[in-house]
């Protein structure tokens, strides 16, 4: 199972359960693709974060990998991510996920039930800080969009740091592995311009 498939089914769980108490989330299912409305294309992470907060961060940063933006999809949501690395010892990676309205009908009765971009959003980030990354427990922060935690941690035993941001229908992640020790606010505030140029 790839990571976008365990992603989308760890957002959607957490809708179902977030709705309807969770056990019933069996009888249901999504409608089609065509009832759901268009999800805006997310713009490339690697075109979104400040060069100046990067090079204090992740000195002499250079993109590793790229994943170009979905096209809107089924699923309700769409996504892309960016890799930096310097020198192979530090690296930091962003992705957008962005949402969209879907439709969820009960498979005996028909009812259908609205979840809109911005809820779906929501569940995202309280799911992605209920089941970080990272080894660590992510503590709610102040100035980073409408929704931002954070916290330090260790990833494959080397020092990470991770923040999960939201502001409307879009979340952020940015995680940082091996960073320049005492960059926590410039990560938050590296996190905060993605999110608003997203």
């Amino acid at each position: 199972m790839d990571i976008r498939t365990k992603a989308f089914l760890s957002v959607w769980s957490a809708l179902m359960g977030a709705l309807l108490g969770g056990g019933l989330a069996w009888g249901l299912w999504s409608s089609p693709a065509e009832e759901n409305e268009p999800v805006p294309v997310v713009p490339s992470p690697c075109n979104l974060v400040d060069r100046a907060l990067l090079q204090e961060i992740v000195p002499d940063a250079q993109i590793l990998s790229e994943r170009p933006p979905d096209e809107a999809g089924s699923e309700g949501w769409i996504s892309s991510g960016c890799t930096f690395s310097s020198g192979g010892r530090r690296y930091l990676s962003v992705d957008v996920h962005r949402y969209g309205h879907m439709e969820i009908r009960r498979r005996r009765s028909h009812e259908t039930i609205t979840v809109t971009a911005v809820k779906a959003a929501e569940e995202s980030f309280r799911s992605k800080v209920e089941h970080p990354e990272i080894a660590c427990r992510p503590q709610p922060i102040s100035g980073v969009g409408e929704q931002a935690a954070a916290c330090a941690g260790t990833r494959r035993d080397e020092p990470s740091y991770l923040v999960v941001a939201r502001a409307r229908q879009t979340v952020v992640v940015v995680r940082a592995d091996s960073p320049v020790p005492g960059r926590e606010r410039r990560l938050h505030r590296l996190t905060a311009t993605a999110l608003e140029r997203a």
